[in-house]
């Protein structure tokens, strides 16, 4: 787990006044090596190698299941959200034809199961009135949490709820080929298998040099759905969002224990 640790430089005077300064705050990894704690200091704060100053321990800063890494400059810390910030909207020519008897899943279509006799029919009548580019059979598995997946799954603890398409007349109008409407429908279903299955994350910029405490607000702010989609985000996106002195090459972030 992650730790906040204060950089405290003793029995400073002011005036007639003597007492602690505190000179700023790092995260580093949870332990009692107080050389590692000092050296680790003395590289963010180099102005103290010289001075005596010692390291409080504050605050668990991150839960257990956070990652946190970071530059010579800001700490990036990602949590699992508690609960869903937002609500999931359909992504651009996408439909989502998705029926359940006790979840109420996305649903942009007019019709509805009691139309058709199985699964078969409702694939064809798509086929025939709504003319797809590109479909794919949606499937769920409902055990301890709820699991999407492409294609026809049966099992006691599975099965198909519908599809997901992407009609030829709303490919054309965006001129969308064939790859491209693969593609699109691939990247949302898999948004919304990581919303379903409550992977959305909030990803944290905090800058090291400020101080770390429950009132100090982040200077970016980002949700990503699904734990495969941070990392990438983190190497390729973040930056834009960054000032320039803040921002970063890849070679020198890294990922704290």
């Amino acid at each position: 787990m992650i730790r906040e640790y204060k950089i405290i430089l003793p029995k400073v005077g002011y005036k007639d006044i003597t007492g602690d300064l505190y000179v700023g705050s790092f995260l580093f990894e949870d332990t009692d090596d107080k050389e590692l704690l000092e050296n680790r200091a003395m590289e963010l704060y180099p102005s103290i190698r010289n001075k005596v100053f010692k390291i409080e321990t504050g605050e668990f800063y991150a839960n257990q299941g956070s990652a946190v890494y970071e530059t010579k400059k800001i700490y990036i810390v990602v949590d699992l959200s508690d609960g869903y910030v937002f609500n999931f909207e359909p992504v651009g020519p996408v439909q989502y034809a998705l029926f359940h008897k006790r979840y109420d899943f996305l649903n942009t279509v007019p019709f509805d199961t009691g139309d058709f006799e199985s699964w078969g029919e409702m694939r064809r009548y798509i086929e025939k009135t709504e003319d797809p580019i590109s479909i794919i059979s949606v499937s769920l598995t409902d055990h301890s949490s709820l699991f999407l997946h492409k294609g026809v799954f049966s099992d006691w603890d599975s099965g198909q709820i519908g599809y997901m398409y992407i009609r030829q007349e709303d490919a054309k109008k965006l001129n969308l080929t064939q790859e491209d409407a693969d593609e699109i429908l691939d990247d949302a279903f898999e948004d919304y298998k990581a919303w379903v299955a409550g992977e959305v994350y909030e990803i944290r910029v905090y800058e090291k040099l400020k101080i770390f405490n429950e009132y100090i607000e982040p200077i970016q702010n980002t949700v990503i759905l699904g734990y495969s989609q941070v990392e990438p985000f983190i190497r390729n996106e973040l930056n834009d969002g960054l000032s320039s002195e803040l921002k970063f090459e890849t070679k020198e972030l890294g990922l704290l224990d």
